[in-house]
C-alpha cells in the first residue's frame, strides 16, 4: 500500500475507530505507540484470531483451518514477532510442530485486537478479493462512469492491478447477468437490470457477514457512502423498536448494511419494485412505517422507494399476528405445514401450537423472500443435509404440498425449516446441578441456537448450559457463567475473563473431538476431567527424560489413542433393516379405506411391532382428522398414530391394493399403495422414512409394486440390490 494512500486516508482514522466496533476480522492496524504502526494483511489477522481462540495449536491444524502453506504461516508469524519484540513482548514460539503463544503476548494481542486502535485503514493492505469487493460495491453505488484514475485514487495501487481486478470481477458478474461497461473516455460503469444489481448487492453483503467480515463492509461504507456505520445502526435500532419491528441479531446486521449501500440505488432509480410487491397492500404495514422513517431521515420521500425498502424489512424481520392481515394467512399455512410434516414423518408433537409459533418466526420471512425473489444463502445447508438428511427429506416432502402458495422452495430455505424443527425432534436433558455453568452466544436466531445447544449438551453432559442468547445480552449473564461458547468469532468474547470456545452450529466428528480436548485442557474441574494427549505426556515426562523418546511416545499416542475417529454416533435403522418379506402384501382386495388399513397392519400386529389398539387409533384418530391426512403423495398413504397408542418397535409394512379406494370423504383421492408405519419416538424411524421417500421417487420400484406378477420376494430382492448399489 503506497504511503500516499496512508496520508490521504489518515483523516478517516478516528471515525473508523468508532465505526468498526462490530467485529474486527478484516481491515485494521495496530497502533503500538504514538509513532509506531505496522502494516497488516488478512493472513496476519486471521492467524492472530486463530491464536486468540487456541493459544496452543499445531502448525498443521493452523494450516488446515486457514488454508495457508507452512511458508505463509512462518512469514506471517515472523512479522508478528518483529512487532512483539519491538514492544518488549515474548515471541510466539514456532519451534517444532506446535505454535505456542506466551501468556503475556497472548494478553497483549487480545487487548490490541479487542481495542478501537485496530480500526485505521492506513495500517492495512487489501487482498485481491477485498479490492474486488470494494470495486463491486463502488460501481453498484455509483450512477455514472468511474475513470481508472478515480479507482486508483481510491485504492492506491497500480493501474495494471486495478485492471486485473476488474477483469476478474467482470467474470464473476456474468453469473449475476451483469457486466462492466468500459468507455475509453469516461471509464467504467456497472450495467444490468435493476433487480439483478440489487440482488447482487444483497448477496455481496450477506456473504461478507456470513464470513464475519462486518468490519470490511464498515470500511467500504465509510469510504463509498461517507457514513458513520455505528451511528447508523443505532439509529435503525431505535426506529425499529419504535415501530415494534424485531430482527434476530444477524438479520439486523444484514438489514443495516443492505440499507446503507442500497440508499445509493434508491437515489439512482427510485421507481423499481418487485412485480409481486406491486400487488400487495404493504403500505398498511408497520414495516412500511419503519421504511418511511428511515428514508425520511435520508431525504428520500418516494413511495416506490419506501415500498421497496419495506420488502427487504419483510424478508428479514420477525413479525407477529397483529402486524398485518396477511400474517394470519401465513400463520395458517405454517400450521398446515407443521401438521403435514407430522403426517409424512410419523412424528407426533406434544404441543403443535408451540411448534407452529416458533416455525412462524422463520416461515413468515421465508414467505416474503419467496414472493419478492429475495436472494437467500444458508451456509449450513450442506451440513444439514449431511447430518440431518432424513429430516431434511421429510421437510422437503411436506413443503411440496404448498408450492401453489409459496412457489418452488429452494434447498437453502428447506434447510432453515429443518433447523427449526430439529429442536422439537431431538430433545436434550439439561436438568443437572453441576458446579460448571456455560452460556451459548448465538446471533443467528432460534434454529441455529437449538442446534448448538443440542450438540453441546450431548458432548458435555456434566456442564449445565443456559439457553442460548444474543451477544448483546452476554454481559447480563456473565456472572452466572464459567464458560462461554459462541457460534461466531469476536475478539471481545475472549476479553470477558472467562474461557471462550468458538463452535459451528453443526460440528463434524473431528470438530467435536477437538472441542472436547480444548475444553478439558482449559478446565480444572474434576467433573470435566478426561484424558488428553497433553495431560498424559505431562505424566510420561516425569519418568522419561529423553526428548527423542518423548517425541516418539507422543506420536504413537496421537495416532493410536487420541487421533479423532470419524464414525456415526448411533446406528440408524434403514428401511431394509426393519422390513421383512412377511410385511409385504400385494394385490389385496378391499372395499373401504378402514378395511385397507386393518389388512395392511396385520403383519405388524402379528410380529408384535404394534397392537390392535394402535390399528384402531389409525382408523379413528383422537384428533378427528379424516383418513386422507395419511395421503403423502398421489396414490400413496402412510397410516400411523401416536406411539403411546401401542407402538412396540420401529416397523413398516407395504401393501398394494388390487383396486384403489377413496381415502377422502369427498371421494377425490384414491389410494393404491399403503405403507403402515410404527414409530416408537420422534427419531428412530426417520432414516426408514428417508428411504421410503427415495423409493417413492424411484419409477422402477413403483412399477414393480404395481405389476400384478410381482411377489414379495422380488420386492425384497430389489431393495437389497438397491442398497448394495448405494453403498
Amino acid at each position: 500500500m503506497h504511503r500516499l494512500f496512508v496520508k490521504k486516508l489518515t483523516r478517516f482514522g478516528r471515525q473508523l475507530n468508532k465505526a468498526l466496533g462490530l467485529g474486527k476480522i478484516g481491515l485494521a492496524f495496530f497502533a503500538l505507540g504514538k509513532e509506531e504502526e505496522w502494516m497488516l494483511d488478512i493472513k496476519q489477522l486471521q492467524i492472530i484470531d486463530t491464536m486468540i481462540q487456541n493459544p496452543i495449536l499445531t502448525k498443521t491444524r493452523l494450516s488446515e483451518e486457514l488454508d495457508f502453506t507452512n511458508r505463509q504461516i512462518d512469514y506471517a508469524i515472523e512479522k508478528l514477532n518483529q512487532q512483539l519484540v519491538d514492544n518488549k513482548m515474548p515471541q510466539i514460539d514456532v519451534d517444532g510442530a506446535y505454535i505456542n503463544v506466551p501468556s503475556e503476548s497472548y494478553q497483549y494481542l487480545l487487548n490490541l485486537r479487542a481495542s478501537e486502535n485496530l480500526t485505521a485503514l492506513s495500517g492495512y493492505v487489501l487482498s485481491n478479493a477485498e479490492r474486488q469487493l470494494f470495486l463491486a460495491l463502488l460501481l453498484a453505488c455509483h450512477k455514472g462512469y468511474l475513470a481508472l484514475i478515480h479507482l486508483q485514487d481510491y485504492l492506491q495501487v497500480s493501474q495494471s492491478t486495478i485492471s486485473k481486478d476488474l477483469r476478474v470481477l467482470e467474470q464473476r458478474l456474468l453469473n449475476f447477468k451483469l457486466r462492466i461497461h468500459y468507455d475509453r473516455r469516461s471509464g467504467y460503469r456497472l450495467e444490468g437490470s435493476e433487480d439483478k444489481i440489487r440482488s447482487f448487492m444483497i448477496k455481496l453483503v450477506s456473504k461478507q457477514l456470513f464470513k464475519n467480515h462486518a468490519d470490511l463492509l464498515t470500511t467500504c461504507a465509510q469510504l463509498i457512502q461517507q457514513v458513520d456505520v455505528s451511528a447508523k445502526l443505532t439509529q435503525i435500532s431505535k426506529l425499529a423498536h419504535a415501530s415494534e419491528i424485531d430482527f434476530v441479531e444477524n438479520r439486523f446486521l444484514e438489514f443495516g448494511y443492505i440499507f446503507i449501500f442500497m440508499l445509493a440505488r434508491l437515489r439512482i432509480k427510485k421507481d423499481y419494485l418487485p412485480a409481486r410487491a406491486q400487488k400487495m397492500n404493504i403500505q398498511s404495514t408497520r414495516e412500511y412505517e419503519l421504511a418511511e422513517s428511515l428514508l425520511n431521515n435520508e431525504g428520500i420521500h418516494n413511495i416506490t422507494a419506501t415500498e421497496y425498502l419495506t420488502t427487504i424489512i419483510l424478508c428479514l424481520s420477525i413479525g407477529g399476528l397483529e402486524n398485518m392481515r396477511a400474517d394470519r394467512n401465513i400463520f395458517s399455512v405454517t400450521n398446515q405445514f407443521v401438521q403435514r410434516f407430522s403426517d409424512v414423518s410419523g412424528i407426533v408433537f406434544a404441543d403443535n401450537h408451540k411448534v407452529t409459533r416458533q416455525m412462524f418466526t422463520h416461515f413468515r420471512s421465508m414467505y416474503y423472500r419467496l414472493q419478492f425473489g429475495y436472494p437467500i444463502t444458508n451456509p449450513l445447508t450442506e451440513q444439514v443435509i449431511e447430518n440431518y438428511g432424513e429430516v431434511f427429506t421429510l421437510v422437503a416432502q411436506a413443503i411440496q404440498t404448498f408450492e401453489d402458495i409459496l412457489g418452488k422452495v429452494p434447498d437453502d430455505e428447506i434447510a432453515f425449516l429443518t433447523i427449526h424443527l430439529i429442536s422439537f425432534i431431538y430433545t436434550s436433558d439439561n436438568s443437572k446441578n453441576d458446579y460448571v455453568t456455560a452460556v451459548i452466544v448465538c446471533p443467528n436466531g432460534i434454529g441455529s441456537s437449538a442446534l448448538a445447544y443440542l450438540q453441546l449438551t450431548s458432548l458435555f453432559p456434566n456442564i449445565k448450559f443456559l439457553k442460548p442468547f444474543r451477544y448483546a445480552d452476554l454481559d447480563s449473564h456473565l456472572a452466572d457463567a464459567d464458560l462461554i461458547f459462541s457460534t461466531f468469532y469476536r475478539s471481545e468474547l475472549f476479553a470477558k475473563g472467562k474461557p471462550c470456545f468458538i463452535i459451528k452450529p453443526i460440528m463434524s466428528a473431528e470438530e467435536k473431538y477437538n472441542l472436547i480436548q480444548e475444553v478439558n485442557t482449559r478446565m480444572s474441574s474434576s467433573t470435566l476431567t478426561i484424558l488428553t494427549l497433553n495431560s498424559v505426556m505431562e505424566i510420561v515426562a516425569r519418568t522419561v527424560k529423553n526428548t527423542k523418546q518423548l517425541g516418539q511416545i507422543r506420536r504413537e499416542l496421537d495416532v493410536n489413542l487420541f487421533k479423532p475417529k470419524v464414525h456415526q454416533e448411533n446406528m440408524k435403522l434403514t428401511l431394509i433393516d426393519v422390513l421383512e418379506e412377511e410385511d409385504i402384501q400385494l394385490g389385496v382386495k378391499v372395499d373401504t379405506p378402514e378395511e385397507a388399513i386393518r389388512i395392511a397392519a396385520k403383519p405388524l400386529v402379528a410380529k408384535g411391532a404394534i397392537n390392535q389398539h394402535y390399528v384402531e387409533k389409525m382408523i379413528s384418530p383422537d384428533d378427528g382428522h379424516s383418513l386422507d391426512a395419511y395421503i403423502i403423495s398421489p396414490g400413496v398413504a402412510l397410516p400411523h398414530t401416536d406411539p403411546k397408542n401401542g407402538a412396540q418397535r420401529v416397523a413398516i409394512g407395504i401393501t398394494t391394493l388390487e383396486k384403489p379406494v377413496f381415502f377422502s370423504q369427498a371421494k377425490s383421492e384414491k389410494v393404491k399403495f399403503i405403507f403402515v408405519l410404527s414409530a416408537v419416538n420422534p427419531t428412530d424411524h426417520l432414516m426408514v422414512l428417508q428411504d421410503l421417500m427415495d423409493l417413492l421417487g424411484d419409477v422402477n420400484f413403483m412399477k414393480l409394486l404395481a405389476d400384478e406378477k410381482t411377489d414379495s420376494r422380488k420386492v425384497m430382492q430389489y431393495l437389497r440390490e438397491k442398497k448394495v448399489k448405494q453403498s
